[in-house]
């Protein structure tokens, strides 16, 4: 009887998403007018291209070509247990990066792959350090006697081979969307690099003794465009520095972590290396401003001037109710988690607002991922029905507001649901 080589069976569990939109890949900054030609072609990693002409109305942004997968749930491989022992033979941690050019700068970017068993199934998700996300689950994942393959619908593929001793996995990362892959080796790690948490507003507050620690603010010009921008320094007591840079504009905010910071007075330098940027200044003598350039795919003036954070915060507020005095009434941040059967729970947090005119607006912070400010399109508000939509994501919350919680379902691309219910946080 002539035997059978058995294949990877994998079934396909249910799969609830919150965002999986091509939001984000990058910052990609024009330094004069130019036409911006979507081609997500390796080397240039999926980020728009940039062509010169100069007639033309300008459409960018410092963050292009997004593919943000705020992830509800996976797509999980669930496999027959013949191949179980190939998969406890991959679980763990592995580690690789991207290299390519942007512009002039030589731009890197380090993936981190997760491999783990929870609820039953094996799931994967990956990292991506030098961006700040973490937590994008691999929606399609499997498997072979050698072979380690992965993918997210809407951001990358990548297809590997094990080696024999199961320490490396040699493989081709593809950006989706991309007519070309690039060379990514993962090795085994005990000890993989991690996105760095958000600073908190206590970390950056200026202090005696710190020229630079701080909130800045800055906005970068592209022709009748401007991009303001965050940064935010922090000092430890040993000198060194840790930043990182938002771009607010540009929705949903991404904690870009600044790869290095150098102060010599009164010379400023940071660089970016995820996104291949890089910013050269000088501080005043009063410490209050920085004036430099910011170097991408060219060069192009940028100014960061010191301010207090909270009158920042207001003033992106303003016109934004978030009080409340009955549980019947919308407003507030509500906080809640989808758990799903994926094994990667992902709390969510709703910032609904009544605005002057009685209408509500919100955004949709994802803090297990590395993503805030998700604006919603839709907030419809007919007591007790909540209807929330992120139309770019294909993302519906419907629920009701009843003895002061929402509960409802959460819906991804009209294919996946999952119920959610979410608390409203007590002010402070």
């Amino acid at each position: 009887m002539t035997k059978r080589r058995l294949r990877p069976q994998i079934s396909t569990a249910r799969r609830s998403a919150a965002f999986d939109a091509n939001w984000y890949h990058g910052m990609s900054v024009i330094i004069r007018r130019f036409d911006i030609e979507k081609t997500c072609e390796i080397p240039r990693c999926g980020v728009y291209q940039l062509k010169p002409m100069p007639t033309r109305k300008i459409r960018t942004g410092i963050f292009v070509c997004v593919a943000v997968l705020l992830a509800a749930g996976l797509t999980t491989g669930v496999v027959k247990y013949e191949h179980i022992a190939r998969l406890e033979n991959v679980q763990g941690a592995w580690e690789g990066a991207l290299h390519f050019h942007a512009g002039p700068l030589l731009r890197t970017q380090r993936v981190v792959l997760r491999i783990f068993k929870a609820g039953g199934a094996y799931h994967a998700a990956v990292d991506e350090i030098d961006i700040g996300m973490k937590n994008l689950p691999a929606t399609r994942f499997g498997v072979g006697r050698s072979s380690v393959n992965f993918e997210s619908d809407s951001r990358f593929s990548y297809q590997g081979k094990l080696n024999p001793e199961a320490t490396e996995i040699t493989g081709r990362w593809k950006w989706a969307g991309g007519r070309n892959s690039q060379p990514l080796g993962l090795t085994r790690t005990a000890t993989p690099d991690k996105v760095q948490e958000p600073l908190a507003e206590a970390d950056y507050a200026p202090r005696p003794g710190s020229d630079l620690q701080g909130f800045w603010t800055g906005t970068l010009k592209i022709g009748k465009t401007a991009l303001r921008l965050h940064l935010k320094i922090a000092e430890s007591p040993d000198g060194t520095f840790r930043g990182e840079l938002n771009s607010i504009d540009q929705p949903p905010i991404i904690p870009l972590p600044i790869t290095t910071l150098a102060y010599r007075k009164p010379t400023v330098t940071f660089s970016l290396q995820g996104v291949g940027a890089m910013f050269n200044g000088d501080l005043n003598d009063a410490g209050s401003q920085i004036v430099g350039t910011w170097t991408q795919v060219g060069t192009v003036p940028l100014t960061f001037d010191r301010v207090n954070p909270k009158d920042e915060a207001q003033a992106l507020e303003a016109g934004k109710n978030y009080g409340y005095t009955s549980n019947t009434e919308l407003q507030g941040h509500w906080t809640g988690t989808l758990t799903g059967n994926y094994g990667l729970p992902l709390r969510l947090v709703f910032n609904l607002a009544q605005l002057s005119d009685g209408s509500f607006a919100g955004t949709m912070d994802s803090p297990d991922q590395s993503l805030f400010a998700s604006p919603f399109d839709v907030v419809a508000f007919t007591p007790p029905k909540v209807h929330l939509e992120i139309k770019s994501a294909n993302c519906v919350f419907d629920g009701k507001l009843l003895a002061g919680k929402l509960s409802g379902i959460w819906s991804f691309k009209d294919k996946t649901s999952e119920p959610l219910t979410l608390e409203r946080e007590k002010p402070h």
